[in-house]
């Protein structure tokens, strides 16, 4: 599952068997007892004066209101659901699940799978079904592509 995924195993073994991997979970552990952080997932929003906590899961509705709470001002950048985006979005992350294009979107899991599967036929976008979900990404030659040149090959 994990080479599935595109983790890097022989940097994941050598971070355990070199103790990096041990030193920088000591770390985060120190970092939330200082923090009274006790369960995952965690997040901590700051803006200047303005500090909240938010433990554990929570749909982006309530999420993104706790985050107008910090900086009411905030504006969300609008983000076009389109083909171009989308592999810009998968060119700056390698890889993407459907349903974390479909959330960056603001699509349904349905719309953004459709989406993909536009730039599958057209692009060099692979599918690959990881679990109980798909992930789409960029054959290796192509990642770390610059982003003007993903964009002069978008259909």
């Amino acid at each position: 599952m994990a080479k599935e995924s595109g983790l890097d195993l022989e940097a994941f073994v050598q971070a355990l068997d070199d103790g990096s991997a041990n030193e920088a979970f000591q770390r985060d552990r120190d970092e939330c007892q200082a923090l009274g952080i006790s369960g995952f997932p965690t997040f901590v929003l700051r803006r200047d004066d303005e500090t909240r906590q938010v433990d554990g899961w929570r749909p982006w509705d309530a999420f993104e209101e706790i985050v107008r709470d910090v900086d009411p001002h905030l504006e969300a950048a609008p983000i076009k659901a389109d083909e171009r985006t989308a592999l810009n979005l998968i060119q700056r992350y390698g890889r993407m699940a459907t349903a974390e294009l479909a959330a960056v979107l603001g699509t349904t899991d349905d719309d953004a799978e459709i989406l993909l599967e536009e730039l599958e036929g057209r692009v060099d976008v692979i599918r690959r079904p990881v679990a109980r979900g798909l992930m789409w990404e960029l054959p290796a030659h192509r990642i770390g592509t610059s982003k003007a040149d993903v964009a002069t090959r978008s259909p």
